[in-house]
């Protein structure tokens, strides 16, 4: 009896690792690489304008790396539907109060984009060119 439960306990325990690895396995990192012609803010960070890359290394989680390929940040995101398939990867910047700030990035032909979470208001972190209401940045795919 002890043998039996044991072995259905390993048997139990190596489907779930088997499972668990073919679930992650499915999932395939998409790197976006981007100038962006002015500074930008990504949560309460202030960043300089320049060539950046996002990296989706997770579903919910994308990394911003500078064009030396150092982690600036880690963004946790959620998923947002776009109201028409985009033909390419493109960044969304809120612009309020000069300040540019990332909201959205989406990926070539795909309609769920990746939408990240709004600071806390009281962190304006530096000044920006003249406010725009929107701002969309074209990418370019490696």
């Amino acid at each position: 009896m002890k043998h039996r439960i044991g072995l259905t306990l390993t048997s139990l325990a190596l489907a779930v690792l088997l499972l668990a690895g073919s679930a992650h396995a499915q999932f395939t990192a998409h790197i976006i690489k981007v100038k962006v012609p002015f500074e930008f803010n990504v949560g309460n960070q202030a960043f300089p304008a320049g060539e950046y890359s996002l990296v989706s290394t997770a579903p919910y989680l994308l990394l911003l790396r500078d064009s030396q390929a150092h982690v600036l940040a880690t963004l946790v995101t959620r998923s947002v539907h776009a109201p028409a398939v985009p033909a390419s990867a493109k960044l969304e910047f809120d612009v309020e109060g000069g300040y540019h700030r990332l909201i959205r990035v989406w990926q070539e032909n795909n309609a769920i984009g990746q939408e990240l979470d709004r600071p806390k208001p009281a962190t304006a972190v530096a000044k920006r060119r003249p406010a725009n209401a929107h701002a969309a940045v074209a990418v370019s795919q490696p």
